[in-house]
């Protein structure tokens, strides 16, 4: 078995940030996601491990996954389960059917589809639950 290993124990000091670099938004997300990316898509990783710092511990505790029927997505929410994050909200485009199962899944306050016969169809999925359901 191989793993890969990100480190994100550092500080923001040295890139003036006050907060993790790794947390810092590139490219429409953390940087730490795009080394997660990699990682996943490498054919000999099997498992990934993130080694943070306490500071950092509140900052990804709590996780909103954008895309989450998607690869990326599904391995955030993939990490999220192995690692204890809570995951508060997701969305997708038009897949309601496998967000109503993540929804189910993760117990989360937000579920939200872009289109929009997409969300009347994930409201009437889990109309027997206290997620709300967002549009847009």
């Amino acid at each position: 078995m191989n793993s890969g290993i990100i480190l994100m124990a550092g500080s923001g000091e040295r890139s003036h940030l006050d907060y993790n670099k790794v947390l810092y938004n590139y490219l429409g997300k953390p940087l730490f996601i795009h080394s997660l990316d990699a990682f996943y898509h490498h054919p000999k990783i099997d498992e990934v491990f993130l080694v943070i710092n306490k500071q950092d511990d509140e900052n990804i505790k709590k996780m909103l996954v954008l895309g989450s029927t998607g690869s990326i997505g599904e391995q955030a929410l993939d990490v999220a389960q192995r690692t204890g994050v809570l995951v508060v909200g997701i969305c997708a485009n038009k897949n309601y059917k496998r967000v109503a199962e993540q929804a189910r899944r993760f117990s989360v306050k937000y579920a939200a589809m872009f289109d929009e016969n997409a969300a009347a169809e994930l409201k009437l999925l889990l109309s027997d639950t206290d997620i709300t359901v967002l549009c847009g």
